[in-house]
């Protein structure tokens, strides 16, 4: 499978999650300079900003660790751009992580709540 198509799948299924737990999906795919977020979202009063890693099989380790210091950085840059743009410096924020991992339609999501922000 493409790594865009891969990618995509995963960002599906955590908002099907999300949206499972009670979230509501406010962007996806948000791009600026610094990066791209997957997903933005609502948890009751939060603003969530999410970071999606899909893998489709075991054999590069756990798709968490996919998540290092460079990407916590620019994730950071793009999330304080996302709240100048949009104004919302008063609303409480967090940066969640969900990383699936799984092959042949079978896959184990983990849902990290309040990653380093």
């Amino acid at each position: 499978m493409e790594k865009k198509a891969k990618g995509s799948v995963g960002e599906k299924l955590a908002a099907l999650y999300l949206q499972r737990k009670g979230y509501k999906i406010v962007d996806t795919n948000w791009y600026c300079r610094w990066g791209e977020i997957d997903i933005i979202a609502l948890d009751q009063e939060h603003l969530v900003f999410v970071e999606v890693k899909f893998r489709c099989t075991y054999n590069f380790g756990a798709a968490s660790s996919a998540v290092h210091e460079h990407k916590l950085r620019s994730l950071k840059r793009s999330i304080w751009r996302y709240l100048y743009l949009y104004d919302k410096f008063d609303r409480p924020c967090r940066l969640d992580v969900i990383s699936i991992q799984g092959e042949n339609g079978r896959y184990h999501l983990e849902h990290y709540r309040s990653v380093d922000f």
